[in-house]
């Protein structure tokens, strides 16, 4: 005897969630799988990570940031550069100048923010960064013209630590909270980090 149409459908409904149930993945797992995605990451970074970014986007100034001319009250003008799983903030005492060179750069030059680097960690349900000691980085910053219309910014600093974090609703929880157990992972690894970035550059993005 064959089922009947609504039997079929339900067995079809039955088939559909099981395999779909068995695509999500259990947090412990995620846990797990993110753990070693960091792990790999320190193996194949033993001693030093040298990163060169080369991008064909110029250095603009945030909105939230004011111009010289415009006296902010920090006394900082900031450029930005800004890419996919990039984002580098770099902040100026004013006055720098209108038209600005690498020189006027370094001279004016208070400290980096390295918001987000190309790390390359990637595991399901989890985000990673690789963070530093501190904040920010006020020392061994250089920058410099190797051709009209190009800036290159350098940068040696110090890392301590890759850190990842779930994406689960479960694991975000309310302001000033701290992540439940299972949700974060920190893996120390104290390297030193040498940092390139080649962008156009005019030196009146700071206008």
């Amino acid at each position: 005897m064959k089922p009947s149409p609504a039997r079929r459908a339900l067995a079809a409904l039955f088939l559909l969630a099981t395999v779909s149930c068995r695509g999500i993945a259990d947090p412990g797992e995620e846990y797990t799988a993110a753990r070693r995605a960091a792990d790999r990451w320190v193996q194949r970074h033993p001693t030093g990570w040298t990163l060169s970014l080369k991008g064909e986007r110029a250095l603009t100034r945030p909105t939230w940031s004011r111009g010289c001319a415009d006296r902010p009250e920090s006394g900082f003008t900031a450029l930005r550069y800004a890419a996919e799983d990039v984002e580098i903030d770099l902040f100026f005492r004013c006055p720098v100048g209108d038209a600005a060179g690498a020189a006027d750069l370094a001279r004016a030059f208070s400290h980096a923010v390295l918001q987000e680097l190309p790390h390359g960690i990637e595991s399901r349900g989890w985000r990673f960064d690789v963070r530093m000691p501190s904040s920010s980085v006020s020392e061994k910053v250089t920058f410099s013209a190797p051709a009209p219309g190009r800036l290159v910014v350098g940068v040696e600093t110090p890392l301590h630590a890759v850190y990842g974090h779930s994406v689960r609703t479960a694991c975000q929880p309310p302001a000033d909270a701290p992540s439940p157990e299972g949700c974060y992972l920190s893996r120390e690894h104290r390297i030193p980090l040498s940092l390139t970035l080649t962008v156009p550059f005019q030196g009146t993005e700071l206008r």
